[in-house]
């Protein structure tokens, strides 16, 4: 375990410096929600797996309320409903979900591994997902209920899925993506169309992305400095302490304090596939139920890993996913710690 507290905290201190040097304001909070979600940690660790077999159902309803309370008391901010405001602490609880879905989907392949040779079994296991993806998209929540997505289709392949079912799911994705495009809000329509043809769209609609270029851009190989920043401290860099945390960094430290970033995440990733690894021939189902959840969350953290860089250094579509360790957030930063104590 101290291999991945060793990487975990060298990168919570590069995300506290960068925070630093673009929201010196926050920097409080993130200290406050790392200490929480450390607690989380030894917490969740010092429970057996067996509990969170067992109980995956309880725990997976629990999230999906969560979800659905998000609509009837959730607070509004810039025109999305994804948190619950308690006054002292804004919970995101999509980011709650993340480690209910795992657990219970988890529970669910273990205790049926052949869960795909059945139609029965694997419709139900679509019906279980359906729910939840659809309340996060309407929050709305594009690119988080995209990962959720990929993260139950790979769970799936894990679970031995026979290629004809692969085959039918891609046709069917296929067929039904004209009507996934219906239903998108507008400004998420203009996110996709912007990325693929920017000189299409006036300023506004690529702002976030061309800013986060030249952000990247600016920092050269050794960076500005810290606070010192013309894009992130004059804010023409939006977001630059949440989504954008990336850009700031490296307009900061430069390709060097990039890379070294990019190297400590894939460290941590890899460790996690490791440890899946030694999990992967387990026959007892509480084992198995820990194989699919570290797998789960292995796939978790590198979309979140890939997209967030991806869309920094305009490769990808802004989806508004943070990035591990880096990003200001405290429920992210506080679940991320408590899903880690199942994974490792």
């Amino acid at each position: 375990m101290y291999k991945y507290a060793l990487v975990v905290l060298l990168l919570f201190i590069f995300g506290l410096i960068n925070l630093f040097g673009v929201r010196p304001d926050l920097l409080q909070k993130q200290i406050v929600a790392f200490v929480l979600g450390s607690i989380l940690f030894f917490v969740v660790r010092s429970i057996k797996p067996l509990f969170y077999f067992e109980n995956a159902t309880t725990l997976y309803i629990l999230g999906l309320t969560l979800l659905f309370l998000t609509y009837i008391v959730g607070a509004e901010f810039n025109g999305a409903k994804r948190w619950i405001d308690f006054g002292f602490y804004q919970l995101q609880t999509s980011e709650v979900f993340k480690v209910t879905f795992l657990i219970f989907f988890s529970s669910l392949f273990a205790k049926h591994k052949d869960i795909l040779s059945s139609p029965f079994l694997f419709v139900r296991s679509l019906l279980y997902v359906i729910p939840g993806l659809i309340l996060i998209f309407f929050q709305p929540d594009l690119g988080t209920s995209l990962v959720f997505g990929l993260v139950y289709f790979v769970m799936l392949l894990m679970s031995s899925v026979p290629k004809k079912h692969v085959f039918t799911g891609v046709v069917v994705g296929i067929v039904l993506l004209p009507l996934f495009w219906l239903v998108l809000q507008p400004y998420q329509k203009n996110r996709i169309t912007s990325f693929i043809s920017p000189e299409q769209h006036n300023e506004s609609v690529s702002y976030n992305m061309r800013q986060s270029i030249i952000t990247v851009g600016s920092g050269k190989i050794v960076g500005k400095g810290l606070g010192v920043g013309t894009q992130s401290k004059l804010s023409f860099l939006p977001e630059k302490h949440t989504d954008f945390a990336f850009a700031s960094l490296i307009e900061q430290f430069g390709l060097i304090g990039g890379l070294l970033v990019i190297a400590l995440l894939s460290t941590l990733f890899l460790f996690f596939m490791h440890r899946a690894y030694e999990l992967r021939n387990e026959r007892e189902p509480v084992r198995q139920f820990q194989f699919f959840y570290t797998m789960g969350f292995s796939v978790f953290f590198f979309l979140h890993v890939f997209i967030n860089i991806g869309m920094n250094l305009g490769m990808l579509p802004v989806a508004g996913l943070p990035l591990p360790f880096i990003s200001y957030g405290g429920t992210f930063i506080m679940m991320l710690l408590m899903g880690m104590a199942l994974a490792i």
